[in-house]
């Protein structure tokens, strides 16, 4: 600590700025106790402190108080996660500057509608599109697709989300991550994968498409096998390079914590797995 001491001030903020990036999801209590330090390192900890919020049941308690500061932190959220179905759009105002968005098709809805002028770069949805099936369905689906990183949750054994052809030609979305979910405990029949990734075609349509990650949120063990090989068979067929698979075992009912983790790890979470087709040598 005497070492760190002596150091030029601005060096001693640089590693300290670090440190905090480093643990403040593993370690919240220490990095904000490093805002007491002095007047700069609070500034620069708690803009690190706020930059991401997992907002649960509960944290409405400390709305008030913090949106009432003159210089309220949510101002500082640039990756902010929901996990309520209908948090009210009290509880979404306060973040106007949030550039990475998880939520219930309700809350992302809400958001739109309190924050029209927000570009975001990513969205995550984090419940199956089959629950999108309400009135709002196609102004939902419109914006979702205007964002380059999109991340939504496809039920394999129900009928695949399909978006209007006319919202899929004007889409801005460059990375599509589709997690296939099945919460059966039985295996399901090939009959069903297969039918789930020819209505996936669909996506491939995407005119910015740089990236379609697929991966399985499977309850069944041997369900996942079958899906990950059927989807080395599909990019075989259809011949597209941008074909990805993320094998991660992620399973599929710990909700709350894969869609925090998944929140967490940003534009990172689009950027994993490895490509199901690669073009060979022309002759």
């Amino acid at each position: 600590m005497d070492s760190f001491a002596a150091l030029p001030f601005e060096l001693a903020l640089l590693i300290a700025e670090y440190a905090a990036w480093d643990e403040v999801h593993r370690n919240m209590r220490w990095v904000a106790s490093t805002r007491f330090v002095c007047r700069q390192f609070n500034s620069a900890i708690r803009r690190i402190c706020f930059d991401t919020l997992i907002w649960t049941r509960g944290h409405e308690f400390f709305l008030p108080e913090l949106e009432d500061q003159p210089d309220t932190p949510f101002s500082l959220t640039r990756r902010l996660a929901v996990l309520l179905d209908d948090p009210g759009r009290d509880v979404l105002a306060p973040f106007t500057s949030v550039q990475d968005f998880t939520g219930s098709p309700l809350s992302v809805e809400t958001f739109q509608s309190v924050h029209p002028s927000l570009r975001l770069q990513s969205i995550f949805l984090t419940l199956p599109t089959r629950t999108w099936h309400f009135p709002t369905t196609q102004p939902l689906t419109r914006w979702v697709f205007s964002i380059p990183r999109a991340h939504i949750i496809c039920d394999i054994t129900y009928q695949l989300f399909s978006p209007d052809t006319r919202i899929l030609e004007s889409a801005n979305t460059q990375w599509l991550l589709v997690d296939a979910f099945s919460a059966q405990s039985l295996a399901f029949e090939v009959a069903d994968i297969q039918l789930f990734f020819s209505r996936l075609t669909k996506l491939l349509a995407l005119p910015l498409l740089k990236r379609l990650l697929l991966r399985q949120r499977i309850a069944n063990r041997e369900s996942r096998y079958i899906f990950c090989d059927a989807a080395v068979s599909w990019a075989s067929v259809v011949r597209d390079e941008r074909i990805w698979l993320d094998t991660t075992d992620v399973g599929a009912m710990d909700y709350d914590h894969m869609d925090s983790a998944d929140a967490l790890a940003g534009h990172k979470l689009w950027e994993a797995g490895v490509p199901l087709y690669v073009k060979g040598p022309d002759p």
